[in-house]
């Protein structure tokens, strides 16, 4: 099963296929893997995207320091997007007025939200390899790989963002709550107060795109605009910039529409789940047209609670602080 290898050997996967392009973009004059790519010439940068951290596990290394470039590059283009988000808010905000940021405490969850998400990736990305073995699975993904990629882009994204609905309304009942708290503590939102979450917040709402990449890894252009999504748009549906027209407000989740998920009230804090598009909340009943609320609606927790709680996702200390969050 797989395709043959340079030197003859069969890859077990095609997510090891995919690691092996990777292992040719980092070290173009390697040929010896048994799964190096005769096709060094167009290997997808996805492979860079989805397996950052499985060439060092392959290795039996146990670590992602060869990988800290990568990485790097990733932190460096977010933060650079954020900047530029930072100014479009102060050009186009949708709010004038805001509560001061609380930098330490987004400084303290960017660390942890990347700990987070090279831990899942660490122990996500063999597993979704040792499922790849099986037959059905690994021609599904060899189906989809040869489709059209405009197609397999928009599957991609559908299938993902639908998932990611789904799990974000689970965030918000009663059982997980204090899970998901963390991220709706912030009463100002701008690009980075976005990535404030617990461990387990971060392990439940990776899931969608980790079940999709065991049947679909993306590649080339969509690989590209994987990885822009995956930089820019956490940052921008939680940032203050107002998107002025009209259409892209009515499809796409802007920060604006996305603003009203945070609010304090949890009669709204409970509307508006999307991430990407916003036609999964009109479809299911839970949208919320922004311009319905009164201006300046506060935002954050409507209990107190301290930051350390929040941040590994246990509840408060009495029940009677909590609120419902009972979505379903």
């Amino acid at each position: 099963m797989g395709n043959p290898g340079r030197g003859g050997t069969p890859c077990a996967t095609p997510w090891r296929a995919a690691a092996a392009h990777a292992e040719e973009q980092l070290d173009p004059g390697g040929s010896d893997s048994p799964c190096a790519s005769p096709r060094s010439n167009d290997a997808p940068p996805a492979a860079l995207i989805a397996l950052p951290h499985l060439r060092a596990l392959q290795n039996g290394e146990g670590t992602t320091r060869e990988h800290g470039p990568d990485s790097m590059a990733f932190l460096v283009s977010f933060v650079l997007a954020g900047l530029a988000l930072q100014l479009a808010a102060h050009l186009w905000p949708v709010r004038r007025v805001q509560p001061p940021a609380e930098l330490p405490v987004d400084a303290v969850a960017l660390v942890l939200a990347l700990v987070c998400q090279v831990g899942v990736a660490a122990a996500a990305y063999p597993l979704i390899s040792s499922i790849q073995d099986v037959e059905w699975v690994a021609a599904s993904y060899r189906a989809l790989v040869a489709a059209p990629p405009l197609l397999c882009g928009l599957l991609y994204f559908l299938v993902v963002d639908f998932f990611a609905y789904w799990m974000h309304r689970l965030n918000h009942t009663d059982s997980l709550w204090s899970t998901h708290a963390f991220h709706h503590s912030a009463r100002n939102l701008y690009w980075a107060s976005g990535m404030r979450g617990s461990p387990l917040h971060f392990v439940l709402l990776g899931l969608p795109s980790l079940l999709v990449l065991v049947v679909y890894s993306p590649e080339g252009a969509v690989g590209q605009l994987v990885f822009v999504y995956g930089v820019v748009h956490n940052s921008l549906i939680h940032s203050n910039v107002r998107v002025p027209t009209r259409l892209l407000n009515w499809i796409f989740v802007t920060g604006e529409s996305h603003m009203v998920h945070h609010a304090r009230d949890i009669v709204h804090g409970n509307r508006n789940f999307g991430f990407l598009f916003t036609f999964w909340d009109r479809m299911f009943g839970t949208w919320t047209e922004p311009k319905s609320l009164p201006p300046d609606y506060p935002l954050g927790l409507a209990y107190e609670v301290s930051y350390p709680r929040l941040m590994i996702g246990v509840p408060p200390p009495r029940d009677d602080q909590t609120r419902s969050r009972e979505a379903l």
